[in-house]
């Protein structure tokens, strides 16, 4: 799993844990990703610059979005998204060597509209 999709999946759960008031903890967050919890460190590191994420040490604490964060809505239209993607796929089968560049494309776009 790379590094982007750890850090999507980690704003999942602590959405998810919002919901139910819980605080997940570095250590849980590692074990189930199997990392390191400095690993975790450094992805909430990294997210806390987008994200409104608090940390709270000690018993009873972890790591949780704010109450005031809301997901921004989706731009596209899931038919608008099958057809890029399949744009995607006709891109890649005629020019392979763009793989990577539309990868890091999509991810860069995906993160910085809100899309993850």
């Amino acid at each position: 799993m790379s590094a982007y999709q750890r850090r999507k999946y980690i704003i999942d759960n602590l959405l998810k844990a919002r919901n139910t008031a819980k605080h997940i903890t570095a250590n849980e967050l590692a074990l189930d990703f199997g990392v390191s919890v400095r690993t975790i460190g450094n992805d909430i590191a990294f997210l806390k610059v987008k994200y409104p994420i608090e940390t709270k040490e000690g018993h009873g604490g972890g790591i949780s979005l704010a109450p005031s964060y809301k997901p921004r809505k989706r731009i596209f239209t899931l038919k608008e998204i099958a057809v890029l993607c399949k744009a995607i796929e006709i891109i890649q089968r005629l020019c392979p060597s763009t793989t990577e560049d539309l990868k890091g494309m999509i991810q860069f776009y995906a993160y910085n509209t809100g899309f993850v």
